[in-house]
């Protein structure tokens, strides 16, 4: 048994319209300027509270708060319900738990959110634990954030590290895990090779042809019985 570890946002699933909708209901009830989609696109992973900082300016300090809590709130009501899987996911997680392999996912969205986007994807049978940070946390960048899980003692040295953007690819090394890159997410080549990725893939199956070579032990796990 292995232990892989995936991003969640533009790795596993496309935030993007979610994202979009909830950062301009939010900025709608707040009267700020509304950004453009690709204005939008490099807060993705990084946590959207850059941006709103960004585009409350002197005023951030007073309001962040606020306009989080609103951002989140309609994320909650509206906006996880626009994510949307990338095609081929669920199979290739399904193969993984069947043949026994530890499923988790590390995310900067905040936990609560995070499980019910898996939740709503039927993820959560196939994924055995999700960590984010709280909804009022600030981000901490992923290799801070993954010492907590360590010390937690949920994380060790060893496995797999798939990602859509350099930090991942950092993480992965600072914690001695393979770091695979994805390029159909938010991070640019050039990003992911910075990181340190060993391997970048551009489709779903590609990558999951790589874990079938890597990883070609039997299927010995009934996903149904998870759901009993």
């Amino acid at each position: 048994m292995s232990l892989i570890c995936f991003d969640l946002d533009g790795t596993l699933v496309n935030p993007l319209p979610g994202v979009v909708h909830c950062v301009r209901e939010t900025c709608a009830a707040f009267d700020l300027p509304c950004p453009s989609t690709e204005e939008i696109r490099p807060f993705i992973g990084p946590s959207v509270r850059g941006l709103f900082v960004q585009r409350l300016g002197s005023q951030a300090p007073a309001r962040i708060e606020s306009v989080m809590a609103t951002y989140w709130k309609v994320f909650g009501e509206e906006g996880i319900f626009e994510h949307q899987i990338y095609d081929g996911v669920q199979l290739m997680l399904g193969r993984l738990k069947r043949q026994d392999h530890r499923i988790l996912v590390i995310t900067a969205k905040p936990a609560p959110f995070a499980r019910r986007v898996a939740h709503h994807l039927d993820l959560n049978l196939i994924i055995d634990e999700v960590f984010g940070p709280a909804p009022c946390d600030v981000w901490p960048g992923k290799v801070e954030f993954m010492k907590s899980i360590c010390q937690g003692g949920s994380l060790c040295s060893g496995g797999y590290m798939v990602g859509d953007r350099g930090e991942d690819m950092r993480a992965a090394r600072e914690f001695q895990l393979r770091p695979l890159g994805v390029t159909w997410g938010f991070g640019s080549r050039e990003e992911l090779l910075q990181g340190g990725a060993e391997a970048l893939f551009d489709a779903i199956p590609p990558l999951d042809s790589w874990f079938c070579q890597e990883l070609p032990g039997p299927e010995v796990h009934d996903l149904t019985t998870r759901a009993e």
